[in-house]
């Protein structure tokens, strides 16, 4: 292997001041993140979430499961609490919703349970209003939807394949507002594709993401495996047109450390990121930046290498 030759270093403040800079900016911008607060953090919005493969049963003990929705243009689970007036009110919307669209539209209630929000409470509600949808109890899948925005009530909107198209989260100003969003969907659905992230090693779905038509999806972060380096994911996340699936690749980490890792734990991280730039800088001396942290291959540490180092870190690279 011929060495490449070595580049000429210039005082001025050319590509090694910008990348400096770049690097600063950067590492402030993953530790601002990393330091804001859950108490500061918006809810998360249920749109593109995926529960076709929720399974439970009703307040009267009957099962159901995601397969309602196949046969359904668009399902509607509204989030409940018997003791809530307001969650009182629109059941009588919901219930005027499922009259009116017929079988164009499935209604379900999702219970919010506490001491005094029990199935049995429900019961005797559905029983007095005389409401004929099904009202459910939280499972697993359908618990997440719940967690994502703590509000009761709140609605949600699913499409055949299981994915939450619309969130409406608080009270509705009145029947008219919950038949307009329903009239909107239905005939005019949105499209999504699920891309499943799979792991090379052990073949187990790390993650399904549902992906609008024509957008990107976001792939999780990799399982670590001892002995092995995650190196990229075989396959095309972006533009998805259809349902994808795609394998997460792992090598064995040679005998001389993995590319990047500077401190050889197994895993780049935005330590080694600094570790590498502080040696570049002439700050510390670092064996491991030595071995593992020339990225370019051209024979010297840099804040080029650096900022490389940085990006795989952050999954950017």
């Amino acid at each position: 292997m011929i060495a490449a030759p070595q580049k000429k270093r210039t005082a001025g403040p050319g590509f090694g001041f910008i990348a400096i800079m770049l690097a600063v900016l950067l590492f402030c911008g993953v530790f601002s993140r990393g330091a804001v607060s859950a108490a500061n953090a918006e809810p998360a919005n249920a749109v593109g979430v995926y529960i076709g493969d929720f399974s439970t049963v009703d307040v009267y003990g009957q099962p159901i499961n995601g397969s309602a929705f196949n046969s359904h243009e668009l399902t509607i689970i509204h989030y409940f609490a018997t003791w809530s007036p307001d969650c009182i009110r629109e059941m009588g919307y919901m219930q005027e919703a499922a009259d009116s669209f017929g079988g164009d539209l499935l209604v379900i209630g999702l219970l919010h349970e506490d001491a005094t929000s029990t199935a049995f409470a429900c019961r005797e509600l559905i029983e007095s209003y005389g409401f004929t949808y099904r009202c459910v109890l939280a499972d697993r899948v359908l618990s997440t939807l719940t967690t994502l925005y703590p509000m009761i009530p709140q609605t949600f909107f699913v499409s055949p394949n299981g994915v939450v198209v619309d969130h409406f989260p608080g009270c509705f100003e009145g029947y008219s507002q919950l038949s307009g969003i329903v009239e909107g969907l239905i005939g005019h659905m949105p499209e999504y594709h699920s891309v499943r992230f799979y792991d090379g090693l052990t073949g187990h779905v790390i993650a399904r993401v549902s992906v609008l038509h024509g957008t990107d999806a976001t792939p999780p972060a990799a399982p670590h495996h001892p002995g092995y380096v995650f190196s990229g994911w075989d396959g095309d996340y972006h533009n998805v047109t259809e349902d994808r699936d795609i394998l997460g690749v792992y090598v064995t980490i040679p005998e001389n450390g993995i590319p990047g890792d500077v401190d050889n734990n197994g895993f780049v991280t935005v330590s080694d990121a600094l570790a590498a730039m502080r040696h570049a800088m002439g700050i510390i001396y670092s064996g491991g930046a030595e071995q593992r942290g020339d990225m370019d291959g051209d024979g010297h540490i840099t804040i080029t290498d650096a900022v490389m180092i940085l990006r795989i870190a952050i999954g950017i690279s």
